[in-house]
């Protein structure tokens, strides 16, 4: 269960790259943000999971136009994280 989570954090993180750059449709995003803030609502146990809460709620301000560095710094964190659960 932990490798499907970080096979999803680690498509969080690409989503979020793309979502910067306008590549992506907002309905496939909306599912990565949702699916992140979902995730950290349910684990709230942890900073990692507020951070997932914040990334997810930076996500949906993506939608309205907030596209700066943090979207890669969010990316990043998603993806490391992501890349540890894998192993």
């Amino acid at each position: 269960m932990i490798k499907f989570f970080g096979v999803l954090d680690l498509l969080t993180a690409v989503a979020i790259v793309l979502l910067q750059f306008s590549l992506i449709s907002w309905n496939i995003a909306f599912i990565f943000a949702a699916y992140i803030v979902v995730k950290g609502l349910i684990f709230r146990d942890s900073i990692a999971s507020y951070l997932d809460i914040a990334s997810g709620l930076y996500m949906v301000l993506m939608f309205f136009g907030l596209n700066i560095f943090v979207a890669y710094v969010f990316a990043f964190y998603l993806a490391q994280k992501g890349v540890l659960s894998l192993f």
